[in-house]
């Protein structure tokens, strides 16, 4: 799967595995202590961002 970019974005491709490293460069954050609720704010944080200008697509090879 990837995150393909419409309007603002056109032109721009993210694979859903790049997607957090992706969100967390565009945004300024970074992760300086690991919790239990870590990967339900990366979760989120993912769903967020590609919420907007992105439509999720299927890649050659996807089950």
């Amino acid at each position: 799967m990837k995150y393909i970019g419409i309007g603002e974005n056109k032109g721009l491709e993210v694979r859903v595995q790049d997607a957090l490293c992706y969100v967390m460069l565009h945004c300024g954050i970074q992760i300086i202590h690991i919790t239990k609720l870590t990967e339900e704010f990366a979760q989120m944080l993912v769903a967020w961002y590609f919420s907007g200008n992105w439509l999720k697509e299927k890649e050659i090879g996807d089950g």
